[in-house]
């Protein structure tokens, strides 16, 4: 299903600038796929299972281009 709804994604071409997928380290690395797909696709790894990692400000990532309010 993620393989899918990236692919989705990235379809709509200028409508998407980038897709930021949260992945668990509790759940092994991401699948290679998600690294070699498209560089608009950043993952951002967090130890916590959580949804509330979404919202977590990485203070040592760059890959994000919106400007956080």
């Amino acid at each position: 299903q993620l393989n899918i709804s990236i692919h989705h994604h990235l379809s709509c071409d200028d409508a998407v600038a980038q897709i930021q997928v949260v992945w668990c380290l509790d759940q092994g690395e991401p699948p290679a796929f998600l690294e070699e797909i498209s560089p608009k696709v950043v993952i951002e790894r967090h130890t916590v299972n959580s949804l509330n990692e979404r919202f977590r400000i990485l203070e040592d990532d760059e890959s994000t281009q919106t400007p956080t309010l």
